[in-house]
Order: C-alpha cells, then sequence, then structure tokens
C-alpha cells in the first residue's frame, strides 16, 4: 500500500489561530492548519479587550493540553482528566498515547474512541486527521476507505493541509470514492504552490507539471470557507475587507502579494464604519508591514480612526504618537490628555503609561 503520510509543512495560514491547539502528544502529527481572523469569524468590527485584568481565582483556568507546549509537561492521568472533562486536544492526545501503547485491537480500539470524541468537535481538524488516518491503516479500527476519505474531506474542508494531500491520494487512487484523478491533482497543484514537498514529488510522479495558481487563488483553494469572505469582501462589505486583507498579509510570501492584503485593508479603512481598519493600517506603516515604513501616514490613520468613532486601540496608538512626536508634532500635554480619557473608562494601557510618564 502506498504510504499515507505527509510531512510538515512550514508554509502556514497563521492568522489569529482558530482551529485548536497543536496536539502535544501522539502518532499522528499534522502541520498547523488554515486559519482566517478572529475578527471575521467573530463579525468583524469587534473591540478587541484593550485591558489585561487579573482574573478572580475561579476564574483561573486549569492546566489544558495546550500547556504543553508552554513548557509544562503535562502526565498521562493529567491528560486522561482533561480528555474526561471534555478538553478536545486532551482527548486527541489521550486517544492517540493509547492507540500508539495498545498491544491488542481492543486496547487500540478505544484510543479510537478518544480520538473520535475529539473529532466530533466542530471544527477540531487534527482529529479528522487522526481518526481518518486509523480508518486508512486499519488502526484500531477495521480498515474502511470511505471511513478514511469521510474523515479526511472534513479536515481539509477547514484547511487543514495533511488532509489535503491524503483526500487528493483517496481521489487519485480511487479510494474510499470514485476515482477522480483531476480533482486530486488540483489539490496536489494548490498544495505544491503553497511549499508542500510531497505535493510536488507527487506530481513529478504522475507526470504533471505544478501550475502557476495565484496567491488569492492559493488561499481560497486550502482553505474553502475563505471564499465567502473574499466574495464579501468584493462586494464592498467592511468587515469583511480587513478579514480578507489581514489574511492576505500574514500569508504572503513576498511584498508584492502582502501589497494585495494593504490594499484590501486600506478598502475597509477608507471606508465610514467602526472597523479596526485604520488602526490595523496604521500599524502596517508605523512598522513597515507590507508598505514602506512611515511614521506620518501612520499618524494620519490613527487620527482618522481615532476621529470616526472613538476606538481606544486607535486613540492609544494617537497618543503616544503625539507624546514621543512620530509622525507629528511632539504635543506631549494633547497625549496625556488622551490617555487620561482612556484610563477615565478603565484602560488598563492608558494607566500603566500614565504611571510610566508619572501624570497620574
Amino acid at each position: 500500500m502506498k504510504s499515507l503520510t505527509g510531512k510538515r509543512l512550514a508554509v502556514v495560514l497563521p492568522l489569529f489561530l482558530l482551529l485548536g491547539a497543536a496536539v502535544p502528544i501522539g502518532c499522528k502529527k499534522e502541520p498547523v492548519s488554515g486559519t482566517v481572523p478572529r475578527s471575521a469569524e467573530n463579525g468583524v468590527g469587534e473591540q478587541p479587550a484593550e485591558t489585561n485584568p487579573q482574573p478572580a481565582e475561579s476564574d483561573v483556568p486549569q492546566q489544558t493540553a495546550g500547556d504543553a507546549q508552554k513548557g509544562k509537561p503535562l502526565l498521562p492521568d493529567d491528560i486522561r482528566k482533561l480528555a474526561e472533562d471534555g478538553d478536545e486536544a486532551a482527548q486527541l492526545a489521550w486517544g492517540e498515547a493509547l492507540l500508539n501503547t495498545g498491544t491488542t485491537q481492543d486496547e487500540k480500539a478505544e484510543g479510537v474512541e478518544w480520538i473520535r470524541k475529539a473529532a466530533e468537535h466542530e471544527d477540531y481538524t487534527p482529529a479528522h486527521y487522526s481518526l481518518g488516518m486509523c480508518y486508512a491503516e486499519g488502526n484500531g479500527v477495521e480498515r474502511d476507505d470511505a471511513e478514511a476519505f469521510k474523515w479526511f474531506k472534513k479536515g481539509a474542508a477547514e484547511g487543514q493541509f495533511v488532509s489535503q494531500y491524503q483526500l487528493a491520494l483517496c481521489h487519485i487512487d480511487g479510494r474510499g470514492t470514485e476515482q477522480n484523478k483531476e480533482a486530486g491533482i488540483e489539490i496536489l497543484q494548490a498544495l505544491a504552490a503553497n511549499g508542500w514537498e510531497d505535493a510536488a514529488q507527487k506530481l513529478t510522479e504522475l507526470g504533471v507539471e505544478s501550475a502557476e495558481v495565484s496567491f488569492q487563488e492559493r488561499i481560497v483553494k486550502l482553505v474553502p470557507r475563505l471564499e465567502r469572505y473574499r466574495q464579501r469582501a468584493e462586494a464592498g462589505d467592511e468587515a469583511a475587507q480587513l478579514a480578507w486583507g489581514q489574511t492576505l498579509l500574514e500569508n504572503a510570501k513576498t511584498e508584492s502579494e502582502k501589497a494585495e492584503g494593504i490594499e484590501w485593508i486600506r478598502r475597509a479603512a477608507e471606508q465610514k464604519g467602526c472597523s479596526q481598519a485604520p488602526y490595523i493600517l496604521g500599524m502596517c506603516y508605523a512598522e513597515g508591514n507590507g508598505v514602506e515604513q512611515s511614521d506620518t501616514e501612520a499618524f494620519e490613520w490613527f487620527r482618522k480612526g481615532a476621529e470616526a468613532c472613538g476606538r481606544s486601540d486607535t486613540q492609544y496608538q494617537l497618543a503616544l504618537c503625539y507624546i514621543e512626536g512620530r509622525g507629528t508634532e511632539r504635543n506631549k500635554e494633547a497625549g496625556i490628555e488622551i490617555l487620561r480619557k482612556l484610563a477615565g473608562g478603565g484602560s488598563e494601557s492608558a494607566k500603566a503609561k500614565l504611571a510610566e510618564l508619572g501624570a497620574e
């Protein structure tokens, strides 16, 4: 049987991680999936929390499976407890631990059931891939190509590259679905355009040349649900323009690709709504991200955003520009006045800055 495994992909869609924590342990490691900006999922325009209040003790989260990635090792009993409490990352980790250590099919089956529980969480694509691999290899379950295809398809729909690679092989080989070589090749070409070496090698093996895939099409092909944001952006939706622009900017490989993202963010910023777009565009100019660095342009966008609807994040940056004389004449008093208004509204960042300036 052909190898079903794929290498970890270096090129990812990293903006505002949405699809769940990476798996801390287990045999089915996968690359990070594609994501969309959180602002897009939640209805862009929501003002992000600016303060960082200390949570009440009852609100402090208990250890999660993600803690393993922060240097906090989790013992098996910890993972099992988290899994029993419904943590999807822990359910996947615990399931794969049982799968890896099981010596009989019955013992492995227990692991598969935990992986299935994780896969039943909405959008938890790492588990979709793992469960698909279990069915593809007959590991802990009876081999079932149709079930493998079903789970790979779920993971692929959410933009998980390794599931897309396996889905392409299923189409090409006719495993679990009717053979559709063209559909499989199309997926491989999009993956190859994103730097997936296994996809490029498979295309070579098939005698097919890699296709030119435009930047925006490459993203949409690999994360199909992003198409609706692009369509809304093209129709003039301010929130979608910002979301689509941020997605392009965060996934750009070249300056010209970054410029595509900036233009969508600019379109959103030029509208008369109250989105975060002026702030995002101002930060791009302040940092030289996708545009030539310009304190003057950054100041102008912070000013426009602050005047448009008084978003606190934009006002805070405007205050810093005045205080430090970035992009405008230095006017410490004007900056401090803005900070005091923000502090009066509960901004911890403004309070801290005033304390630092000795202007409480």
